[in-house]
């Protein structure tokens, strides 16, 4: 990887050390491009590892852009890491693009070195206990504020009230969202019916949709409804006045 094209370095400039033997002791001087750092890096062009980066390498994830920044970087094109990673870096303190590897493989997972502000911890606790079923209790459970408190007392944890009122908001524009996505969607919709009884023996079924965004297949759930009986016992033409019954 070309770490002066990503702009995590400065173009080089070049030297000549004295004590090498003539026409050996040029080399290249890398200035880290980080406000307020000025660590060089040396790279002699006469030696066996003229190629090598390990030093640039060990400077940027040991001192000024972390592990997290490295591990979203190195598998991009210069111009990708260059846009994604160190600019917002530079100029927020944070990553928030999503990486991909090169060939469309799924990058691997990365965190900012950044904390949270108090916004985006209430928006990631919704998201943490809609995605993994968790109820809104769980962040007043002792264990779980023992690990975001500890070493970090003043670290801000919403309460379960908060967690549900700010879970209802969200859906709530979700829901708009997702409606005006399908009303303006130029294209056919596929809508997915299926009955089920869960585990409590509760008859439910759901209506889903699939459609083609930004060229990846996209389903979405749009509903979950109790039945009085189960999926083995409707009739045909109960399921549409049932469909209809729940918009």
């Amino acid at each position: 990887m070309d770490l002066g094209r990503i702009r995590v370095l400065q173009d080089p400039t070049r030297h000549r050390r004295e004590g090498r033997p003539p026409l050996l002791g040029r080399c290249h001087v890398f200035t880290c491009a980080k406000a307020g750092c000025r660590k060089t890096v040396t790279r002699y062009l006469d030696s066996k590892d003229a190629t090598s980066t390990s030093n640039m390498i060990k400077h940027i994830r040991g001192k000024c852009f972390g592990d997290a920044a490295w591990e979203a970087a190195k598998d991009l094109s210069a111009k990708g890491a260059r846009a994604n990673v160190v600019s917002p870096l530079m100029t927020t303190g944070k990553i928030t693009a999503v990486f991909e590897r090169q060939n469309g493989k799924k990058g691997a997972v990365t965190f900012s070195t950044i904390p949270h502000t108090r916004a985006e911890i209430k928006a990631e606790t919704v998201k943490w206990c809609a995605e993994s079923n968790r109820p809104f209790s769980v962040v007043e459970d002792r264990g779980y504020r023992c690990l975001t408190k500890t070493g970090r007392p003043h670290y801000y944890v919403p309460s379960a009230t908060t967690v549900s009122r700010d879970t209802k908001r969200i859906f709530a524009r979700c829901r708009t969202r997702i409606a005006k996505l399908l009303q303006d969607y130029d294209g056919e919709l596929s809508f997915i019916v299926d009955c089920w009884t869960s585990p409590n023996h509760k008859a439910m079924f759901g209506i889903c949709v699939e459609l083609m965004l930004d060229g990846a297949p996209l389903t979405l759930v749009l509903d979950v409804i109790e039945v009085a009986k189960s999926p083995a016992a409707l009739q045909p033409g109960e399921l549409p006045v049932m469909m209809q019954s729940s918009t």
